[in-house]
């Protein structure tokens, strides 16, 4: 049996021995993740910054420099200490796989739960085997980046959260605006840094293009988090990132309602949940919201702008990666039925067909 100790890294209770430290799970997969994808943090600070569970995800820089002085290392055999004040990890590629083992073996297998709004980059399908797929790999990066933004936005407003244990909330409407127009800020700074014939146009181009892919993107998202959370629960559906509304509970969302509005707020969720459904079963993950909200920033350019070979060839290129890595991860025909069920959820979310419930829901009653 497990002992009982604190985290070595924030000092919540801790899980298991994970790259070489007694931490918990939360802190395990943040330095598995930056690993893996390589990335480098700045203190805006002095590098001092107070690293508990309560402030672990306000510095990430002093996070990681933390696991590191606790003893965690870049593979199972060997460390690779950073020397620079602002922590780096080096060769993700060729430990990636390592880490990824790692997790499973001294984390064991968790449980996929309705408080468990963070999958990791085993469940979500990583960017294992995209060593050699750059374009595919970008996308990939687009929309971790992109999902981090948001959770470290509800960690802010929930300092006692953890990414790995929270509990969805009920919302109400006030915060869903609110959160919808912080979305639509991350999303433009995020295609802007990941997208470089996106970033470089003007703002009056940018704006025409974001209120398109955001609202796509955000229906996918809503999708995605009712999928893990709530798979089997009719009456619920994910709002936003740790956020949902319950039919049993419209005043929550809408305050006082007449019956009329309550039927059509009723038959809506169940809508969604239809849909919610059909999709659960492609086993859709991270990757592949990023993969529609790429098609989707590129089909747009391309209505604007037809003979546009940079944006076409990147689309081509794109495609043609990820069937690669799906014929790969997949085998060669389950890969083909994984391909073309993320382009039919790509075309329904394109047009706006079967995911208007999330329009209707909350700008129209």
């Amino acid at each position: 049996r497990m002992p009982h100790k604190d985290c070595a890294v924030c000092s919540q209770l801790g899980e298991g021995w994970h790259f070489g430290a007694f931490v918990c799970r939360p802190c395990a997969s943040f330095f598995r993740r930056t690993i893996a994808e390589n990335k480098t943090y700045d203190c805006r600070h002095n590098n001092q910054c107070p690293i508990n569970r309560e402030s672990r995800n306000c510095c990430r820089s002093c996070r990681l420099k933390k696991c590191i002085n606790s003893g965690m290392k870049c593979t199972s055999k060997q460390a690779a200490e950073p020397s620079s004040t602002s922590p780096t990890v080096s060769d993700p590629q060729s430990s990636s796989s390592n880490l990824l083992l790692d997790g499973r073996e001294s984390g064991g297998n968790p449980q996929s739960s309705s408080s468990n709004l963070l999958i990791d980059g085993r469940e979500s399908g990583g960017s294992l085997g995209m060593e050699n797929l750059p374009i595919l790999r970008k996308v990939y990066d687009f929309i971790k980046s992109y999902y981090n933004s948001i959770q470290s936005i509800y960690a802010c407003e929930n300092p006692s959260s953890c990414f790995k244990t929270v509990t969805s909330q009920l919302i109400d409407r006030e915060t869903y605006e609110r959160l919808e127009k912080v979305s639509v800020s991350i999303m433009g700074i995020t295609l802007s840094s990941y997208f470089p014939f996106f970033g470089s146009r003007n703002e009056s181009f940018k704006m025409d293009i974001l209120e398109v892919i955001n609202f796509r993107l955000q229906c996918s998202s809503k999708m995605l988090f009712s999928i893990q959370n709530f798979p089997d629960d009719d009456d619920k559906s994910a709002a936003w990132y740790g956020y949902h509304i319950d039919v049993k509970h419209p005043e929550s969302f809408f305050g006082n309602i007449d019956h009329s509005m309550f039927s059509y707020f009723s038959d809506t969720i169940k809508s969604c949940r239809i849909i919610v459904r059909r999709y659960a079963k492609s086993n859709i993950v991270e990757l592949d919201i990023g993969i529609i909200s790429a098609l989707v920033l590129i089909n747009q350019i391309l209505k604007i702008e037809s003979n546009n070979e940079e944006v076409q060839q990147f689309k081509t290129n794109l495609i043609s990666e990820y069937h690669t890595y799906l014929a790969a991860r997949f085998g060669v025909e389950a890969g083909i039925q994984k391909f073309t069920e993320t382009l039919l959820m790509m075309n329904d979310t394109a047009f706006g067909r079967k995911f208007c419930y999330f329009k209707h829901l909350f700008f129209k009653i």
